[in-house]
Parts: structure tokens; C-alpha cells; sequence
């Protein structure tokens, strides 16, 4: 799953983005209010490709994965270098976890994905 979340973002894929989400996700990343569902992610993610933000390059490592029944409990730690504008690349590193969701189709989706900066900016 990390590796299509960073395809994701790296090549600009809003649909494979979403798809790794349920409807009603909740994502809470540093410096900003909670994200609630798929609107407000599709909103996310196009404020972000407007103000110029260009990701340079992605890093997700899982550092501990359990199972208990319909959920998938992840946690890890992520770097992510990107250039505002025409600034020099600047590099981001943090933790996250994340809990996914059995879906009806087998498959998982992420429900809540909570972000924190270890360092950076």
C-alpha cells in the first residue's frame, strides 16, 4: 500500500489517491485542520496543486503492522522533499498512523491516517 500511495502523489493521480481511502476518512495532518471524507480530501489535494507545491520526492516505511479483526493498525515514519515556487527543495520527515478497514470487496481502506512532523520545514 505504501508504494501506491507514493506513486500517487508523486505522479499527480488524485483517483489512486482517494482510492486508498474510505468516504468518511478522517486525516489529520501537521499545521491543519482535520480532513473529513473524501470532499475534503479531493479539496486538500487541489489547494495544494495550486499554490505550486511540487513533491520532489516520497519515502513511507511501515515500522509496525498488526491485525485485530476488520482492522489493519499501521504505524510508520515518512520524509518528503518538496519545492514551493521557485524555492530550493526542502525536506519534511515524520510518524503517522494509520488504521485501515476491511471493505465488503476484501480489500482495506485507510479510515483515520494521523500525521506528525519529527523535524523539517
Amino acid at each position: 500500500m505504501n508504494e501506491r500511495f507514493v506513486n500517487s502523489i508523486m505522479e499527480d493521480d488524485l483517483e489512486t489517491y482517494l482510492s486508498l481511502y474510505t468516504d468518511d476518512a478522517i486525516v489529520m495532518l501537521p499545521f491543519m485542520s482535520t480532513l473529513n471524507g473524501r470532499n475534503a480530501l479531493t479539496v486538500h489535494w487541489h489547494n495544494n496543486m495550486t499554490r505550486g507545491k511540487y513533491i520532489e520526492s516520497a519515502n513511507v516505511t511501515t515500522l509496525d503492522i498488526w491485525k485485530s479483526g476488520n482492522l489493519i493498525y499501521e504505524r510508520g515514519s515518512y520524509q518528503i522533499t518538496f519545492v514551493k515556487a521557485e524555492n530550493k527543495p526542502r525536506a519534511v520527515y515524520g510518524s503517522y498512523f494509520s488504521i485501515w478497514v476491511k471493505q465488503e470487496d476484501g480489500s482495506y481502506k485507510m479510515k483515520y491516517d494521523i500525521s506528525n512532523l519529527d523535524h523539517g520545514l
